[in-house]
């Protein structure tokens, strides 16, 4: 079954009006055209590559590249039958090792990485079974996120400033910048709630496109990086609002409420459709993962809520639609990789 479902322009501002009258202590129900129940079509037990903590998705082709937190290996490229096509990344701060592992993204044809703690994106390349990384760009410390685009620009996500997504070129000059925050809690400062605005960015193969989910968050936001090489904030549809305590740790910092939701805790994309992993139960409640998968199209038009047959921590989806990858749990302590069918 397809999700690419066009809507007109009434629609999307009709969105906008509905998302920005959501009050963060009430969950409301976003109006997607259809919910659909899915089953896994097949299922791998990752325990013989030791991928027990996976913190990062993506798929290309028909094979899935997988991010472990506990692993020698950091990053595994495995088909989606299970075998493991080639493994290797290490912890260290010698050439070809990271010091952490911010982000993964499909750019230009090719998967790039994000360490913030060294300040460098790097090309991941395979050699047989090895996987090694090529150094892209470098000086881009602790960000949130940073992406080289398939032009050689860069976007980069700063914390704690007046700027929240900044285009550079290759030499590091600003292009544009973008100071949009989603609305803060009441009892908080600007500081602190730019504090809060961290979380998960999906950008599409060809650049141009982009959404985030943030921690403390109910809403995704939908950007688009226009011709003219400026940043624009399209829309953004919640379900809650941000919602998260003020602690005192010697300044005001975020931390979660008791009223704190799960929000959305991976989001992807495809060639044309993001897909996010969601739920709404409290954050102090929430165990091993979510059962449900919200779509939209490329201006944040709510496509299809997807119904699991289990909990999941990660997903990925094909550049065609075609297949939705996920990672979670199957027993008490053995972690599988699930493979969904969307039908294209």
């Amino acid at each position: 079954m397809s999700v690419r479902h066009h809507l007109g322009v009434c629609s999307a501002l009709c969105l906008v009006a509905f998302a920005s009258c959501t009050d963060s202590s009430e969950v409301a129900d976003i109006p997607f055209r259809e919910t659909v129940s899915l089953q896994a079509v097949d299922s791998v037990c990752l325990d013989a590559y030791d991928i027990l903590d996976p913190q990062d998705m993506q798929v290309t082709g028909d094979s899935v590249w997988i991010v472990d937190g506990s692993a020698e290996s950091l990053v595994f490229l495995l088909s989606v039958e299970g075998a493991c096509l080639a493994k290797g990344i290490h912890i260290g701060n010698g050439p070809g090792e990271v010091l952490e592992i911010t982000s993964l993204h499909k750019s230009g044809g090719e998967m790039r990485m994000y360490d913030a703690r060294k300040g460098q994106i790097s090309r991941v390349e395979v050699s047989d079974s090895s996987l090694r990384l090529v150094p892209l760009a470098s000086q881009l410390r602790l960000f949130d996120d940073a992406v080289l685009l398939p032009d050689n620009n860069r976007m980069v996500l700063p914390v704690a400033q007046r700027c929240s997504y900044v285009l550079q070129d290759l030499a590091g000059n600003r292009l544009d910048s973008l100071a949009y925050y989603p609305p803060k809690p009441d009892k908080a400062s600007g500081f602190t709630h730019s504090l809060a605005c961290t979380g998960r960015l999906a950008v599409t193969a060809d650049g141009r496109r982009f959404a985030r989910s943030l921690v403390y968050d109910g809403g995704i936001d939908f950007f688009a990086l226009e011709k003219n090489a400026s940043l624009s904030h399209l829309v953004r549809i919640e379900s809650f609002g941000m919602d998260y305590e003020v602690l005192d740790m010697g300044q005001p910092v975020p931390g979660l409420s008791r009223t704190s939701r799960v929000g959305y805790r991976s989001l992807t994309a495809s060639a044309d459709t993001y897909y996010a992993l969601f739920s709404a139960v409290l954050a102090s409640e929430w165990r091993e993962g979510s059962a449900e998968v919200q779509s939209f199209n490329l201006d944040g038009i709510p496509l299809c809520r997807y119904v699991l047959d289990r909990k999941l921590t990660h997903i990925a989806v094909s550049s065609d639609n075609s297949m939705l990858l996920g990672t979670g749990m199957a027993g008490e302590d053995s972690m599988y990789l699930f493979v969904y069918s969307l039908g294209g």
